[in-house]
């Protein structure tokens, strides 16, 4: 009896759908790095004098550090541009909906297994890769294609665009 994995194929095929895990993970939670880092300069910018000392300060000890959580951010900004610059999101609108949507995808891959597709073993190489996420008691599997994760990485640079907009009157209007 062969074990699984222990054939030339079985070996192949694991690489290519580990391949295809790395590239598809790295696509989304690349997009939403970028996203963060946007909302970290919007909360630095408001706070301090932007590249001043104290900024760098903010910046670093605070917001890159990872002392407050990628959700936290996304709810100070929001509140923040809600308050203190009346309509610039009525500007963005996308914004809102856009920045729920990457926390939310981001969340998924980085705290997600991956499941195996259905098909190995069959000589086809691996066209998608499942998350089997745990909610509410229950299993929930996805499943993520590279065109998939590619569509995601348009949308989120769309709403980088718009953060980096909104960082700039933000920086400007101290």
């Amino acid at each position: 009896m062969v074990e699984v994995g222990t054939t030339p194929s079985d070996r192949d095929w694991l690489g290519q759908m580990l391949a295809l895990q790395r590239e598809i993970r790295g696509e989304i939670l690349g997009g939403a790095i970028q996203v963060e880092r946007a909302l970290d300069l919007i909360l630095a910018n408001h706070f301090c004098e932007p590249q001043g000392e104290r900024w760098w300060q903010l910046y670093s000890l605070v917001l890159a550090s990872g002392g407050v959580s990628f959700r936290r951010k996304k709810e100070i900004v929001i509140e923040l541009l809600g308050t203190a610059y009346p309509g610039l999101l009525e500007q963005h609108p996308r914004v809102k909906a856009g920045l729920e949507r990457i926390v939310k995808k981001r969340n998924e891959i980085a705290h997600s297994e991956s499941g195996m597709s259905a098909g190995f073993g069959t000589g086809q190489p691996p066209d998608h890769i499942n998350l089997i996420l745990y909610r509410n008691g229950g299993r929930v599997i996805k499943r993520l294609t590279l065109a998939d994760a590619r569509q995601e990485q348009q949308a989120t640079t769309a709403l980088f665009l718009e953060l980096a907009a909104i960082a700039a009157v933000v920086r400007h209007s101290g």
